[in-house]
């Protein structure tokens, strides 16, 4: 069953966070003040490291497959849309925004408080100096690139990232396969004809020496620090560490921490569908970098030209979001990073660099684009009532949070704290949400899209009727949402939804509520269901195989009936 949803754009552009921001590109030019409809303002929000896409996950349902949780970041959903912030008055440099919607959620209708942290600015591109830039690109040269035109997609890339270097950088080529080999150093400036003639000898063969390739990287970039340049690592892979004397993320992970608290930035991109994505973006997050996917010829227009004239200019570095919940709410899940830290009660994050965001409405860029990078970053954070919430402090108080960063114009250490109020009892929802700011309308739609794109991939581990079932209500609450609203990220979202519910009717699906286990616990609309037989007139019973081989056995099936029953009646992990 095809659905279709008139896409006049799928509007996206670059998320500015790679790196930075380089004077005179992107946020200047535009007086014009803002609105909540999308229209431009004369202020951007603010990127932080980690994920700027999902092309990993779109590129797996363009495939027709069906892409597990771990291929869905939030943060990188996030960065595919523009959120229009409250206006910056805060008269620091970055304001914060502290933002609540209390509805229930679009899956189960349950009750649902969002608290969303948000950051902007009106320091404009033209106002920061760009330093020189001293980049260090390390490529898997291994012999899986050889497929898929992941090696052809590298080398354009790279053809054009040559050509984006300015007078006076300085870029180093490496490549790395069973060993590593340094190609060019930083000690010269870039000379584009020879880098151009290095980049098309660059052939894939050999294993995967991801530690060793990445260790020698992050050296060169650290050897020639001076503190009047900027260094930047990127890291491209297509595949899982296989060589060298580390393949584990731990030990990896361990490796680059200490170069990046020494003030060396990394970058990560993958290539291909069978990269470790959590490796790759979970060093670009500690890194003060982004980590992005080359699904398409198109994203390297995206990540290698677009992003080198944002790669160097932080406005801020070491933030620190800190929030204490109201006596009547406690923490739960929080989602769009994953460098948060709580007990439940407080909770904080620490992250290396901010940026400035690329999209400044959602009508840029052009129509006729079809870019989804580029909106910024969301963090949000699930409010969960306690229990005899009228016995404890003020219950209208959600939560106090304050921000410190240390401005990288001047040094000086700013601090902000904003206290969010709901003026609704705890656990109370009514027919209409209820938003502190209308600025949060659109956040909390997305927030409401990501979760339940991720409860389906969850669902289709085990049931893809389940999962089919959470899609049908994930595009009815959305489509109503954007009925009046006409947003085209919101439209983008819909075609997401539509394509991953079309590969699961193609596998054979049947919508089946999760929540009702006994309905009809057959046909999982996997390829490979195992069957067993009791002998009587039950028909057996089917677990879905999701290419791993079952114990079939009766005390296992037993076994594995509790447990996909618990599975099935779980609601949103908190």
């Amino acid at each position: 069953m095809k659905r279709t949803h008139t896409i006049s754009a799928i509007l996206v552009a670059m998320t500015l966070g790679l790196l930075g921001l380089a004077t005179g590109c992107g946020a200047g030019g535009d007086d014009a003040a803002g609105d909540y409809n999308g229209n431009s303002s004369s202020w951007s929000n603010l990127g932080t490291s980690g994920a700027q896409d999902i092309g990993q996950f779109r590129k797996i349902l363009e495939e027709g497959g069906i892409p597990g949780e771990n291929t869905l970041d939030a943060n990188g959903f996030f960065s595919e849309h523009h959120t229009q912030l409250p206006a910056p008055e805060c008269g620091q440099a970055i304001c914060l925004h502290g933002m609540l919607a209390v509805h229930h959620d679009w899956i189960y209708g349950e009750y649902q408080a969002a608290l969303q942290l948000g950051m902007n600015t009106t320091i404009e591109a033209t106002s920061l100096e760009r330093r020189p830039l001293d980049l260090v690109v390390v490529v898997d040269t291994s012999g899986s690139m050889a497929g898929d035109d992941k090696m052809s997609y590298v080398k354009q890339g790279l053809h054009l990232l040559v050509d984006s270097m300015d007078p006076g950088d300085r870029l180093a080529l490496v490549r790395y396969d069973t060993e590593v080999h340094v190609l060019s150093s930083l000690q010269d400036a870039a000379d584009a004809t020879a880098l151009h003639s290095l980049v098309d000898g660059l052939t894939p063969d050999g294993a995967t020496n991801f530690y060793e390739g990445l260790e020698t990287g992050l050296q060169m970039a650290l050897d020639s620090s001076d503190g009047e340049r900027e260094g930047r690592v990127i890291m491209l892979s297509d595949g899982q560490p296989t060589a060298g004397p580390y393949t584990d993320d731990t030990n990896i992970i361990d490796m680059a921490d200490v170069y990046i608290g020494d003030g060396v930035g990394l970058t990560t991109i993958g290539v291909g569908l069978d990269f470790n994505v959590d490796l790759m973006r979970g060093l670009a997050e500690r890194g003060a970098g982004n980590f992005y996917f080359l699904e398409d010829a198109a994203a390297i227009d995206e990540v290698f030209t677009e992003e080198i004239d944002y790669f160097v200019t932080p406005i801020a570095y070491d933030l620190e979001i800190e929030v204490v919940n109201g006596a009547a709410y406690r923490l739960g899940e929080v989602v769009g990073t994953k460098l948060w830290s709580t007990d439940g009660y407080r909770g904080s994050i620490q992250i290396p660099a901010v940026f400035l965001t690329g999209r400044r409405s959602q009508d840029d860029p052009p129509a006729e684009d079809t870019r989804r990078r580029g909106g910024g970053s969301a963090i949000i954070a699930d409010l969960i009532p306690v229990d005899a919430w009228q016995d404890l402090g003020d219950p209208h108080r959600a939560a106090e949070i304050t921000l410190r960063y240390r401005l990288a114009s001047t040094g000086e250490t700013v601090e902000q704290t904003v206290v969010v109020q709901n003026p609704k009892d705890p656990g109370v929802a009514e027919e209409l949400p209820y938003y502190t700011d209308e600025a949060i309308e659109k956040n909390y739609a997305m927030y409401n899209i990501y979760l339940g794109l991720r409860e389906a991939c969850r669902q289709a581990e085990t049931s893809h009727n389940y999962a089919l079932w959470v899609l049908e209500q994930l595009e009815a609450a959305t489509s109503e949402w954007n009925a009046e609203r006409d947003d085209q990220d919101i439209v983008a979202d819909l075609a997401l939804i539509d394509e991953f519910t079309d590969n699961l009717e193609q596998n054979g699906a049947v919508a089946v509520n999760p929540e009702d286990p006994y309905d009809d616990p057959y046909g999982c609309g996997y390829e490979g269901c195992y069957d067993y037989d009791y002998g009587d007139d039950s028909g057996g019973l089917f677990f879905c195989s999701q290419g791993r081989a079952r114990d079939t056995s009766p005390i296992a099936l037993a076994l594995l009936l509790v447990v996909l029953g618990a599975v099935r009646r779980r609601r949103r992990q908190r």
